[in-house]
């Protein structure tokens, strides 16, 4: 039984970030393309409110 909180204890934070650390690594980052037409999408946005 002192196994298992042990590993619950010790082995839970480190696969827990693990999975985090692989997730941002893992992240799509957007072109400078993309990145210009999200800019241009919100200013038209915002225009369009006025």
């Amino acid at each position: 039984m002192e196994y298992l909180w042990f590993a619950v204890v010790f082995g839970g934070p480190i696969v827990l970030g693990a999975i985090l650390a692989f997730g941002l690594m893992k992240r799509r980052r957007l072109t400078e393309r993309e990145k210009q037409a999200s800019k241009e999408a919100t200013r038209k946005l915002y225009r369009s409110d006025d």
